[in-house]
């Protein structure tokens, strides 16, 4: 399981000190991303915005995708 936690809190660090503690846990790196992803989702978020390009919800789109 994979689990993205964004915490602003001052006690972030204590809980991430606790989080490190356990054996079965292991905390990655934030990620990064080239700049042609990013601009690429800039332009497809600028699509969508406006109405150029449609969304719908994975749950449909998986369905198409693995029937």
């Amino acid at each position: 399981m994979r689990i993205t936690l964004d915490i602003n809190d001052p006690q972030a660090e204590e809980f991430l000190s606790l989080i490190k503690s356990l054996d079965y846990v292991s905390i990655a790196k934030d990620a990064t991303y080239t700049p042609w992803q990013e601009e690429e989702t800039a332009r497809r978020l600028q699509q969508i915005t406006e109405g150029n390009m449609s969304v719908r919800p994975w749950s449909e789109a998986k369905e198409d995708l693995f029937q």
